[in-house]
């Protein structure tokens, strides 16, 4: 027996120390106990679990553990690498086989008190089972006694032991079986566990398949980044790109590039798209293809861009194989994954900060080369013509593939005047020849171009080139009145240079007036303002009858006849997507020399030309029939009402018509160009004491005042309730954008609103919204930050709780409010306003080195909300102490961090506790106020002390001196 002893303890010393070969020491050792005789073999494995019991009760990772578990589980193994045929009934198992023997010592101690004990076992099964080869079998009976055994611990209190014992059955599952019971637990877990250490052992060990994947891929919106980054790993090493569904693939990489974790957007790109990649041999369209181009133009071109960002530029050069010898791609070759691709790399080779303009003219011709190109694929795809079936079926694609080529050719250097030029004709020609009832996506791309044709130091060009292509759209669409026999007539070159004058003094003196319009508004001088806008109006007049006059006319035998201004709808659509461009790229502000030499920023007046297509052409299209016409025009005047607070204030009634009663993708238009100007300008400049000689308050309560609203309600009041009630639409776009709306106009300062703030909290916890994914995260975003801005912002979270408290309390059983967990609701109000929350935020902060000089945030040392919220909650259950709500507000009592050092406040809710104690007789209320009042009474100074600091106070003012 000493022998055996002191064999097993030189084994169990030597197996601790990494450099011994445990293959080599497990070997002998089984050698050795093959020499033994049948009392003596019943000895050596006695002392084995002596030996091995040490082990057992250590729960913290130590080295030398782990290499004497492992060493033992293998040792085991090599009982049962035997054969087959050695398996006998678990009942009378074999006396030699030590891997039998340790697997019964182990399930006999699986659920014993000691933690570290069940963690061990646990931790020892799992080598034991590992160990062995994947074609091993083992007895039915004892697989059955193993799992039953395993799927206890996956329930036990403690995490890391749950963990082990999910790792530890991961050989014993069943994925085939439909009842698999370890399949099961492992769902559950995955979904229920509240440890991101048990999700992610599942992660690890679950077997995927059809059953399975639809949860692992729910993992990857896990709370816990470690989990999120684990299930993309895992989804990267077990799942093919092809076993896949497009949808799922789209939002894998949606997701996971939008990730706020950047570990997380690392591994999708690494490891996620790679292992794409190496599906197809690194072939790029190959992916592409699996992807959806056109429905997820941004989810297909942010996976491109993280396909690049790890490739040289050489090399995506090099590998870029799919143009001709003229570095162009076949027209017919052309399909909107490769027209991506090639756009995508021709950016991407631009945005390097290193020159890359070898490899840039590896892949593109000639600008001029280029514009030939292009205009020969709309020459060839996008002419549509009568009854062409196959046209129409390909119209989507084609205009895909287009817009992609107008990106290439935007991103051209203009600096060779030859090529600018041919760039110019080219964007004239193609928006005068495409059909933009057909391709109504690509007359915006060509009206981009030409932000790049004039910078925005060249605006006055960019604008005075804009107008001639709509002017010259809409003269080409017109119809001549007369008879059939015409003649063109045109002035004399004498007559036309003395009409060029009278229209260049014209617009001098129109800039002049309107410069003295804008002052005159400014000095609140309306009088003044109103001759001269009839001035501007008579000279407008007379510069529409000179451009009459100097236009060529059409006339026949007896009489001429002015060509007319098209009105076709397909002609107005394409003028106003032109006009929506223009706007879009103007700026807000222009540098101005002040009287001090300092250059400043001044906010830029609208362009006379703008507002001469506001009056002539987006107007009349905002009551066009044609709710596609109308949705450009509601965005263009939007984008015109951001310069000029009279433009808002004059058309913010028709924008407040439209949101209620158009189609939903006008009222979107209309609803976001409400909030923009409510951002830029704010309510206040639209209440009545500010208005600029409009009768918006008029039209406003005329239009939309309600019956139960009183007379005098104000603009403002009318502006936020129509948008705030849009968040009452059954259309779930018009609440995302009324929604994000709000938030960012309550982020940007312009309001504080407790009773917005309710609403955007009750709008995330609305069980009809569960699955607009984009409104609860553009809440959840502003939810996360508004608490923490200022003491403004946070006062406003603590006024909100009661109010939208007692919104759900007093839920009818029809609204779906009524489901609603109050109690998570307020556990939500308690967290934003946490004190520790707030200083680790504001700490964050004021530590950010990238945040600049910030001045010292110091709202937080006066009382937080936590000691407002204590005295409201208390007066609300003392305002009705037999409610069935007084149980979630007690409880809500017991999570609030109190400030120690407000006496007072302590000393007033301490007579509070003792009314509540007095007046309600729920029970479980009862137990949550007593520890309430336990906690108060603990931060508050003994008795005798405050009674001793009262009679000092007494003694002290009671006392008089003696006079000298």
């Amino acid at each position: 027996m000493k022998k055996i002893a002191a064999k097993l303890s030189e084994v169990f010393d030597k197996s601790q120390h990494g450099h011994q070969n445990q293959v080599k020491l497990a070997e002998d050792l089984k050698k050795y106990y093959s020499k033994l005789k049948d009392g003596e073999k019943d000895v050596f494995r006695t002392e084995f679990i002596r030996f091995l019991k040490p082990c057992l009760v250590i729960l913290a990772k130590e080295s030398a553990v782990e290499r004497v578990l492992e060493f033992a589980a293998r040792y085991a193994s090599l009982f049962e690498q035997a054969s087959d045929e050695e398996f006998q009934d678990y009942s009378d198992p074999d006396p030699d086989n030590f891997y039998f023997y340790l697997f019964d010592y182990l399930l006999k101690h699986h659920d014993v008190q000691g933690k570290a004990i069940r963690f061990r076992v646990c931790h020892l099964v799992r080598l034991l089972l590992h160990v062995v080869p994947r074609d091993a079998a083992l007895e039915e009976d004892l697989v059955e006694r193993i799992t039953e055994c395993l799927l206890q611990r996956m329930y036990d209190i403690i995490p890391a032991i749950r963990a082990q014992a999910v790792r530890a059955c991961s050989r014993l599952q069943q994925p085939t079986e439909s009842d698999c019971p370890i399949i099961e637990r492992y769902l559950f877990l995955l979904n229920c566990d509240e440890s991101p250490e048990v999700r992610a052992a599942v992660l690890s060990c679950i077997t995927l398949s059809t059953r399975t994947l639809p949860e692992v891929l729910k993992r990857v919106r896990d709370e816990k980044e470690s989990v999120r980054k684990l299930a993309y790993q895992v989804l990267a090493q077990k799942v093919s790109i092809r076993a896949l569904t497009c949808s799922r693939r789209l939002r894998l990489v949606d997701q996971g590039l939008l990730d706020q974790s950047e570990a997380v957007r690392n591994v999708v790109k690494t490891e996620l798209l790679q292992a794409w990649l190496r599906t197809y041999q690194g072939n790029i369209l190959e992916v592409l293809e699996k992807l959806d181009a056109i429905g997820s133009y941004e989810t297909t071109r942010k996976a491109v861009q993280a396909m690049f960002d790890y490739s040289t530029a050489e090399d995506l050069a090099t590998g870029f194989t799919i143009c001709n010898e003229a570095k162009v791609i076949d027209h017919d070759a052309l399909t909107p994954e490769s027209a991506l691709y090639w756009c995508e790399i021709s950016q991407f080779l631009r945005r390097k900060e290193f020159d890359n303009e070898e490899h840039i003219d590896s892949i593109l011709p000639s600008l001029t080369e280029f514009c030939g190109y292009v205009e020969g694929y709309f020459e060839k795809y996008l002419k549509v013509t009568e009854g062409s079936e196959a046209a129409e079926s390909e119209t989507e694609e084609r205009e895909f593939v287009a817009e992609q080529l107008l990106k290439i050719l935007s991103g051209y250097d203009l600096s060779d005047n030859a090529g600018r030029q041919c760039l110019n004709r080219t964007v004239r020609k193609l928006t005068s020849e495409v059909d933009v009832t057909h391709f109504s996506f690509v007359v915006p791309a060509l009206a981009r171009i030409i932000t790049v044709l004039h910078t925005s130091e060249h605006e006055a060009d960019r604008i005075a080139m804009a107008a001639e292509m709509i002017q010259d759209a809409r003269e080409s669409g017109g119809q001549a009145a007369g008879s059939q026999t015409q003649t063109i007539v045109t002035l004399s070159e004498e007559e036309i240079r003395t009409k060029h004058i009278q229209l260049a003094k014209i617009r001098v003196k129109t800039i002049e007036l309107s410069e003295d319009l804008d002052s005159k508004i400014a000095g609140k001088d309306f009088s003044g303002a109103a001759e001269i806008q009839e001035l501007l109006d008579a000279l407008r007049e007379r510069k529409r009858e000179l451009e009459l006059e100097m236009q060529p006319k059409t006339v026949d035998k007896q009489d001429d006849a002015p060509t007319e201004l098209s009105n076709e709808p397909a002609t107005i659509l394409k003028c106003l997507q032109i006009s929506k461009e223009l706007c879009s790229s103007m700026g807000f502000f222009t540098a101005v020399t002040n009287a001090g030499g300092k250059k400043i920023r001044k906010r830029k007046n609208l362009h006379p030309t703008v507002l001469e297509l506001v009056n002539t052409l987006i107007l009349p299209s905002i009551a066009n029939p044609i709710p596609a016409i109308r949705e450009v025009a509601v965005e263009c005047l939007g984008n015109c009402c951001l310069y000029s607070l009279e433009l808002s204030a004059q058309h913010l009634p028709l924008f407040l018509q439209i949101i209620q009663a158009d189609v939903i993708e006008v009222r979107v238009k209309a609803l976001a160009t409400i909030v923009d100007v409510l951002r830029i300008f704010g309510l206040e400049c639209f209440s009545s004491e500010n208005e600029k000689k409009s009768n918006v308050d008029e039209e406003v309560n005329n239009s939309y005042q309600s019956d139960e609203e009183p007379d005098d309600i104000s603009i403002p009041t009318i502006i936020l309730s129509k948008v705030v009630a849009m968040l009452d639409e059954d259309n779930p776009t018009i609440r995302y954008e009324a929604a994000s709306g709000l938030a960012q106009i309550m982020i940007s300062g312009r309001i504080v609103s407790p009773a917005i703030f309710s609403r955007l909290v009750l709008l995330w916890y609305n069980p009809t919204t569960q699955e607009e994914h984009e409104t609860l995260n553009k809440v959840s975003c502003f939810l996360d930050a508004y608490p923490y801005m200022c003491r403004a912002t946070h006062n406003c979270v603590e006024e909100a709780f009661l109010p939208t408290l007692r919104t759900l309390f007093d839920a009818p059983n029809s609204s779906p409010l009524a489901s609603v967990d109050v109690q998570k609701v307020a556990q939500l109000f308690v967290h934003m306003t946490r004190p520790s929350l707030i200083k680790s935020v504001l700490a964050e902060k004021e530590n950010d080195p990238t945040a600049g000089k910030k001045k010292t945030i110091s709202w937080l040392a006066e009382n937080s909300a936590h000691d407002s919220l204590a005295v409201k909650i208390c007066n609300e259950i003392l305002r009705d102490p037999q409610s069935i709500r007084i149980g979630v507000l007690s409880r809500i009592l017991t999570m609030l961090e109190l400030s120690p050092n407000l006496t007072d406040n302590l000393t007033d809710l301490s007579v509070l506790c003792e009314q509540m104690a007095e007046n309600v007789k729920n029970k479980q209320a009862l137990r949550y106020l007593k520890k309430f009042q336990t906690s108060v009474g603990d931060m508050l100074p003994n008795q005798e002390s405050r009674d001793t600091d009262r009679v000092g106070d007494e003694a002290t003012h009671g006392t008089t001196l003696p006079v000298q």
